[in-house]
């Protein structure tokens, strides 16, 4: 049994921000790359 994973995501995102002191609206795509590293304990 493995006890050590590798992930990795990739792609593109939507962000979407709002200011509430001056009611403006924002969105931008950025893109953007997550990785993980597991390791099982049992």
């Amino acid at each position: 049994m493995r006890r050590l994973a590798l992930g990795l995501d990739m792609g593109p995102y939507v962000l979407f921000l709002k200011e509430k002191m001056r009611d403006v609206s924002d969105a931008s795509l950025e893109f953007v790359v997550n990785s993980c590293l597991t390791l099982y304990l049992f």
